[in-house]
C-alpha cells in the first residue's frame, strides 16, 4: 500500500495485493469527523480519533480516496 497524505482533508490508497489498511495521520484539527471513500470502494465510514489518527482502508486490486464527510456529500449530490 502507498499513502499520499498527512494533515490534509484526504487520504489516498492504493493496492495491488489483498484488502488491507493503513494507520494514517489526518491532524488534530480532523479528530472526530467522518471520512468516507469516495471511490465507494470502501462503504463504511472512518473516524479520525483525538489524536488525529485513523485507519484507512482499501480493497484489494483498488483506489481508496478518503475525504470529510462534508466533501462526500457535495461529491454525491453533484455526481
Amino acid at each position: 500500500m502507498t499513502d499520499c497524505g498527512g494533515n490534509a482533508a484526504r487520504q489516498r490508497l492504493i493496492t495491488w495485493r489483498s484488502n488491507g489498511k493503513k494507520r494514517m495521520g489526518a491532524g488534530k484539527k480532523f479528530a472526530g469527523e467522518l471520512f468516507y471513500d469516495a471511490m465507494g470502494e470502501c462503504t463504511e465510514p472512518v473516524t479520525v480519533d483525538d489524536d488525529g489518527w485513523c485507519d484507512f482502508y482499501c480493497n484489494g486490486n483498488s483506489v481508496s480516496v478518503w475525504v470529510r464527510a462534508k466533501a462526500f456529500e457535495y461529491l454525491a449530490v453533484n455526481e
